[in-house]
């Protein structure tokens, strides 16, 4: 494989590579977020519960 090919086939790996990472973070912090939104959306509708109960 001559040279030229090389570096460009390594910059091509590299930006899929970066992609994928930044993809990854992204979606993971997304996942985190929402569950936190989540849990704090499911603790008031209970408290609103138990002081509708009393």
């Amino acid at each position: 494989m001559d040279p030229t090919r090389t570096i460009l086939l390594e910059r091509v790996l590299w930006l899929v590579f970066q992609r994928i990472w930044f993809f990854y973070h992204t979606v993971s912090f997304g996942f985190r977020e929402t569950r936190r939104e989540l849990e704090a959306r499911n603790s008031r509708s209970a408290a609103q519960e138990a002081s509708r109960q009393e």
